[in-house]
């Protein structure tokens, strides 16, 4: 059965059949099949979510030239919202920050009551150039009824800003399984392609952590939890070309062992 939300999208996106411009969206409609993603449609906004609102196109350097040294203590990002609806739960972690070629900074972190469940949703603030304080934050990325579990934000060597998250299936009370999807910005994160599944299946080492990074031949580079606890170590996922691809090169390896003399 489809539910309201999703024939409200289907509507929305009637006009969007086939386009791949960019928007600006923050919820996703998801079907799933077979264990796997099948198909993802953007949701447009209809009023601009706050971290896309009056955002600066202009070039910025970064960092921005000063004469005298600069210390300043920490300015808080994890801001409840300032706009009527808006999601902020108790518990907020596991935070991503890019430094944009605007010169703001844009930083997201999910909120949840449980890190298990549903309603875990990943928030925005932006920080802009030459201000002092971070806007109220806004909801930035989520598919209803599904845990959002772990972000990240990288802008590669073309100026493209980079947003990889994890998807557990409807329902799923727990980060244990997830999909790995990908989106990407070319104008400081006000715009969005099409949200990717660039690993479809629901399964381990897909739980995305803050940290990645392009290495000098241009290799995007994406840390993730390889299992939902504690000690399992780290899945590599990797670009070669800059986020239209992703692989992970040590899927169903053994673990190496590092003990002394292996």
């Amino acid at each position: 059965m489809i539910s309201f939300y999703q024939l409200t999208a289907c509507c929305c996106l009637a006009g969007l059949a086939g386009a791949a411009e960019p928007l600006s969206y923050r919820h996703i409609v998801v079907e799933d099949l077979n264990g796997a993603v099948a198909s993802l449609s953007s949701v447009p906004e209809v009023t601009p979510p706050r971290w896309a609102r009056e955002v600066a196109q202009q070039a910025h350097p970064w960092p921005p030239p000063r004469e005298q040294a600069f210390f300043s203590g920490p300015i808080r990002y994890v801001l409840p919202p300032a706009d009527e609806g808006e999601v902020f739960l108790k518990h907020n972690h596991q935070p991503a920050i890019a430094s944009l070629k605007n010169g703001d900074l844009l930083t997201i972190w999910y909120s949840t009551r449980d890190e298990n469940g549903t309603e875990l949703t990943v928030l925005a603030s932006r920080l802009r150039a030459g201000r002092d304080a971070w806007d109220p934050s806004a909801v930035f990325f989520k598919a209803r009824g599904r845990n959002m579990h772990g972000s990240a934000l990288v802008v590669d060597d073309q100026g493209t800003l980079h947003h990889l998250n994890g998807m557990a299936p409807q329902g799923a009370k727990s980060w244990e399984k997830l999909a790995l999807l990908h989106r990407s910005s070319r104008d400081s994160g006000v715009t969005w392609s099409p949200t990717r599944a660039v690993n479809p299946h629901y399964q381990r080492r897909s739980q995305v952590i803050a940290g990645s990074f392009q290495t000098k031949a241009g290799v995007l580079v994406q840390a993730c939890d390889a299992v939902p606890g504690g000690r399992g170590g780290t899945a590599i996922h990797l670009s070669r070309d800059h986020g239209r691809t992703w692989h992970d090169p040590g899927a169903g390896k053994p673990a190496p062992d590092f003990n002394a003399g292996a």
